[in-house]
């Protein structure tokens, strides 16, 4: 019985830090500021 919960705890923990890896991975490619500062919006000039 003890082993059931070592494998269920083992495969819990794999999957959650798999889902999180993909998830600040995804962060970081989404990120807009970055994309804001390499490629600024040009500013209309009022006159």
């Amino acid at each position: 019985m003890v082993e059931w919960f070592i494998t269920i705890g083992v495969l819990v923990t794999t999957v959650g830090f798999g889902c999180w890896t993909f998830t600040y991975a995804l962060k970081l490619a989404l990120n807009s500021e970055d994309a804001v500062s390499i490629d600024p919006v040009p500013e209309e000039i009022n006159e």
